[in-house]
């Protein structure tokens, strides 16, 4: 699942690119901003992120024909692949001439992760069976994903963010995040325009302990897995319909699969095949994201693609959790 959503990952992470970075002057910019890409040809530049997206969609092809998994892959398995993403990625990233974001920070250190157990693997002979390589990739994917939030939470924890005083048109006067995109949703939902105190401080707090704490529930909580999946989703809504940025979004749903053994991902399977859960989840998702999109834009439409992906995988994770709380009723 890993190696398909690397995909759209890398979609949006271009988007972004293309969008922030892009544009008239875009090569011109890259003159004055410091970097090793200034000892390069653009060309070498470019090679590399072609060669990360044919990587990619080698990974995806790779896990998808090696479903189910034999014992020993071929040597050009989707683990195989991830080495040659993560030398790629590094390429890309390190020869970057614009700005490096934090999702560029963890989905390399995700992909160099996966790197780091397959040359171990391979250099110890092989003594690492498959099962027991896959399931250290699993743990250091989640790792790094609850690391990445946390550290996200600790950055907020300053004095700009947590102040939720506002100017007479309802707008943070710090910048803080949490206060000005709350106001957003505030007025779009006909609340007016100055939501109460208790509710900016709710707002502010609430993301602060989501980041800080939640993750590590989805991980280590088995019970509480899916409800705190759930929550991860919906605090990204607002950065993917009010702040347009859609990117890290996707990027660390790429690494929700890591939450769950390898065990529960086999038979978390049967339910993201097409049911009125998750398609009608699916639906629920797009809905949303046209509702809170104030204007038409190339990560606004991508945003669809990431609110619908969420929305079908929330209602799989909703069909297995009724399911399973069924059962019992109908055990003689």
């Amino acid at each position: 699942m890993f190696s398909w959503l690397l995909v759209p990952a890398l979609v949006g992470h271009a988007l972004q690119i293309a969008v922030e970075d892009g544009g008239a002057g875009a090569w011109e910019r890259t003159a004055w901003s410091p970097g090793w890409h200034q000892h390069l040809h653009p060309a070498v530049l470019v090679a590399f992120a072609v060669g990360l997206a044919a990587s990619a969609l080698a990974m995806a092809h790779a896990a998808w024909r090696d479903v189910p998994l034999h014992d020993e892959p071929s040597l050009y398995s989707a683990r195989t692949w991830a080495l040659a993403a993560a030398v790629l990625f590094a390429a890309h990233s390190l020869t970057f001439p614009f700005r490096v974001r934090n999702h560029m920070s963890h989905l390399g250190s995700v992909l160099g992760a996966i790197a780091l157990v397959v040359c171990v693997r391979h250099a110890t002979g092989r003594t690492l069976t498959l099962r027991r390589s896959d399931e250290l990739s699993l743990e250091a994917i989640a790792l790094l994903t609850c690391v990445t939030y946390f550290f996200a939470g600790l950055h907020k924890l300053n004095a700009a963010f947590v102040d939720v005083r506002i100017d007479a048109e309802g707008a943070s006067i710090t910048g803080s995040a949490a206060v000005d995109v709350l106001r957003v949703l505030w007025r779009r939902a006909a609340l007016g325009e100055r939501p109460p105190e208790l509710v900016r401080r709710a707002a502010v707090w609430t993301s602060l302990g989501i980041e800080l704490v939640v993750p590590w529930v989805a991980w280590r909580v088995r019970r509480l897995r899916g409800a705190a999946i759930t929550l991860l989703c919906l605090f990204h809504v607002p950065h993917v319909s009010v702040m347009q940025a859609s990117d890290y979004p996707m990027i660390t749903t790429l690494c929700f699969p890591a939450f769950f053994s390898r065990d529960e991902a086999v038979s978390l399977a049967q339910d993201l095949r097409p049911s009125v859960w998750n398609v009608g989840g699916a639906s629920a998702g797009v809905a949303l994201q046209l509702a809170l999109v104030s204007r038409p834009s190339t990560l606004a439409a991508f945003g669809l693609f990431v609110m619908g992906l969420w929305g079908w995988g929330l209602g799989s994770l909703a069909s297995r959790a009724w399911r399973a709380r069924a059962a019992p009723r109908r055990a003689p």
